[in-house]
Parts: structure tokens; sequence; C-alpha cells
């Protein structure tokens, strides 16, 4: 009885465990000033207050690049990237989040007009390791802007206070709707610093540019979107951002953490204005990574089950078995009543001739003694073919057959005698 107990009380606490497992999870988010870091503090709170026994320990990065190569040297867990970012085989999507805009602001006495006007000026963009510095690099390129022109490799604030100082002509980084180092600029600094004025021409080539960068998107910040600024509707490019976690992290963590994330996103949504463009409804085709299985199970969790979705398919594969097996049934009795007749034929052959022996008062003659002794030699042979090819059973049919040929046997001997 004890050990009975024990057993029961053993799986309890496996199933708790398999329904609670507990986890430390770190998580790479990015700089001090961007979305990513607030966040990715949001997420954690909600996390380890839903879920007790998963711990979130959030770790500042320079960005997205190296948010992956902490996921794939085992560092980190999850991860905020952008969706234009090379990852590797073991990265999977948790979540897509909210795009990340490139914001492209100049000093005012910079003299700047959309991005061939960078030309020669000081620009300050994102850090090694930043989802900043590709995209700007590739933009670079794209416009034909000359190696003269001094390329600033900065933290976010470190960019934001350049620009301020007046030692940056501009600002290029991708940060996420309301990036708090670009409120600050906008609140601060405003009469000196303002959004870049792209040349119709530039808007027309950045289309282009999506063709050689097809990840990103064309897109406008609206008028007065920081505030007071910008004046107009700014184009602009957009990268949609993920929440990423690598393979190896159990999908009995991922999807508790995925619904935690969007059974709560309102409460997000009202600390962070970029969550309201999570979504569940996505094209696995418009992210970079696989679906991570613990997410996919919760996306999936409406929909039919495998009874259900092949139901149909699964009435039709039953009408054809019960079909088969009738047709098999109605063969098999066919095939024991042609037995069973053609038995009997023997039958009703063997006892006329049983009944022409025992008749005294009319004897046959020897010649008709000898046409009925070679037809029951001829049946006896028949009967025995037919069996040992399968076309009669050894029943109790045949062994009262087999009777009568005995029976008739004797008679014609003893009618001889």
């Amino acid at each position: 009885m004890g050990t009975i107990v024990v057993s029961i009380l053993v799986g309890v606490l496996l199933h708790y465990k398999w329904k609670n497992p507990g986890a430390i999870l770190r998580f790479a988010s990015g700089q001090q000033g961007g979305v990513y870091v607030q966040l990715a503090v949001e997420f954690e709170k909600m996390i380890e207050e839903h879920l007790p026994n998963i711990s979130v320990q959030v770790q500042g990065s320079a960005g997205s690049v190296e948010n992956v190569k902490l996921l794939n040297s085992g560092e980190a867990q999850l991860a905020l990237v952008q969706n234009d970012i090379l990852g590797s085989a073991d990265l999977r999507t948790v979540a897509p989040l909210h795009r990340d805009y490139l914001h492209f602001l100049v000093r005012k006495d910079a003299g700047i007009s959309g991005f061939r006007g960078l030309e020669g000026k000081a620009v300050a963009t994102g850090l090694d390791g930043s989802g900043s510095l590709p995209i700007v690099e590739a933009l670079i390129e794209y416009f034909s802007i000359s190696e003269e022109t001094k390329i600033q490799k900065m933290s976010v604030n470190d960019g934001i206070t350049s620009l301020m100082e007046g030692q940056s002509d501009a600002l290029l980084l991708i940060l996420g709707f309301r990036a708090p180092a670009i409120m600050k600029v906008i609140e601060e600094a405003s009469d000196e610093i303002e959004f870049a004025i792209i040349p119709e021409i530039e808007v027309d080539a950045l289309e282009g540019f999506r063709l050689s960068y097809p990840i990103c998107e064309t897109i406008d910040l609206p008028p007065f979107a920081y505030g007071e600024e910008p004046k107009q509707s700014v184009p602009t490019l957009a990268i949609q951002s993920l929440l990423v976690a690598h393979k190896d992290v159990p999908e009995q963590i991922i999807r508790p953490v995925t619904e935690v994330l969007f059974a709560h996103r309102s409460e997000l949504i009202h600390q962070h204005p970029a969550a309201a463009q999570m979504t569940e409804s996505f094209s696995e085709s418009s992210v970079s990574f696989p679906i991570h299985p613990g997410a996919r199970q919760y996306f999936s969790r409406d929909e039919p089950g495998f009874i259900i979705r092949y139901a149909e398919a699964m009435a039709f594969v039953l009408s054809l078995l019960l079909a088969s097996y009738g047709l098999f049934t109605a063969t098999k009795k066919w095939i024991s009543q042609k037995q069973k007749d053609r038995i009997d034929d023997y039958y009703i052959l063997v006892e006329s001739y049983i009944s022409r022996l025992e008749k005294k008062d009319n004897p046959l003659s020897e010649p008709e003694i000898a046409i009925i002794s070679r037809s029951v030699k001829d049946i006896r042979h028949a009967a025995y073919s037919l069996l040992a090819g399968e076309k009669l059973i050894p029943d109790a049919s045949f062994r009262i057959f087999q009777h009568l040929l005995e029976q008739c046997e004797q008679l014609i001997r003893e009618v001889r005698e």
C-alpha cells in the first residue's frame, strides 16, 4: 500500500513539474535609450509574475547582431532580434513583436537634404553588433555616398549626445516607435534638430532599395508621432522585430511564456505603445526563423484536433473498410455455399445408388452394379481432389459423406455375393 501511495505522489510531482517547469532564461535585449530594453524588462516582470517557476535575467547588448551571437553561443535563451539579421539553424521565432523604424535626424544648421545630403558629413549610427549598422551601411552603399562621409559607430545614448552637442551632423538609427532616446532629442533640442526631409526622388529610390534589402518595408512616420515632431509625414524604412529563442529551450517553457505575453498584451500596450503591433496572425514566410514548437502549440490552440480535421477522410476510409469486409464476408459465404451445394450433390447421388442397391424385388444385374461401382469410385476421387484443392471443407458434412460412401461400397459387395 505504501509503495502505491509513493508512486502516485511521484507521478503527481512529475506531472506538476512538466506543467510548471523551472527554468532560468537569460534574455538578451539591447541598448539603453532604445525600446528593446524597456520591452525586455516588462516581459521579465510579466513572465515571473504569472510563471513563478521561470526566472528571467535581462542582459543588455549592442543590439540584434550581438543578440544572435549570444543565442548561438548559449549565453542567452531569449532575445529581441530584427527580422533582417542573419541567424543560424539553432534559432526559432517565438512571436513577431513590433516594427523598428529608421530614424533619420539632422541638425538644422547642417544643410542636409535626404540621404545624398550626408556626403562628407559626420553621421552617428549604431555600434558593431547593433541592428542599425548593417542597414545604414547598405543605404550608404545604395546611395553611393563617398568614403569622405564620417561614420561614427556609437551607442544609442552616445549618438544622441553627439548629435545634440554638434559633434555629429546626422543620426541614423533603427529603433522602436517612440524610443526614449528619440523622445529626449525632440523634447530637449527640437529648435536645433529635426527629422530629415527626404526629396521625392529619394522616396522613390527607397522602393528600389527594398529590392536589394527585401525584408524591410517603406512606411511613413505620421505627423506629430513624437509630440511636436515631425510636422509632416516622413518617409522611412521599417523592419519587423522578433522575440526569438534557442531551439533547445523546451516547448513546455516557450508555450506558457508565449501565452502569458499575448494574454497580457493590453498591459504591455499601456506601458509601451509599440506592443500594440504584436500579433498572432502572421505568415511563417514573413519571419526569418522557423516557429518554435512551443509557440506553435499556442498559436494553433483553437485549431481542430486530428480526429476532427480528418473526420471526413477517416469516415471515407472506414466506409471502404466496411464495404471490403462486407464483400469478403459475402464472398466467403458464397464459397461456403458452393462447397455445401457440391457435397449435397454427392449426397443425393450416393443415396440414390444405395436406394437401388437395397431394392430386393428388382435386383440389379452385374453390368448395372459395375456401373454404380465405377461411379462411386469416381465420386470418391473427385471429392478427395476437391478436398485437396481446398474446394471442400473436412467438416461434419464431409465425414457424413465418407460414411455414405463406405455404406454404398459395402452394399455393392453384399449384392455381388
